[in-house]
């Protein structure tokens, strides 16, 4: 039984990283972008979203030269 539990437990916690991962939102770089800055670089990319928020967004380049996005701030003015 504490197999049972165990298992469905680790089942459950390797699904929510996932969900809880930042996504990128309309506005921002997609994934199909690529770069010529080295792998493991990071790129910073400053836009507006639809609600007129200023958005920064940090990506590490990844070895493909695809980004990965690593965070998203607000600014406040």
């Amino acid at each position: 039984m504490k197999t049972l539990i165990s298992a469905t437990l680790l089942t459950v916690l390797a699904g929510t990283s996932a969900a809880f991962a930042i996504q990128p939102i309309p506005g921002s770089i997609d994934t199909g972008y690529t770069n010529e800055a080295p792998a493991g670089s990071t790129v910073a990319h400053r836009f507006y979203d639809r609600f007129g928020n200023d958005q920064v967004e940090t990506y590490q380049v990844k070895a493909d030269g695809s980004l990965q996005l690593l965070s998203r701030d607000q600014l406040e003015h």
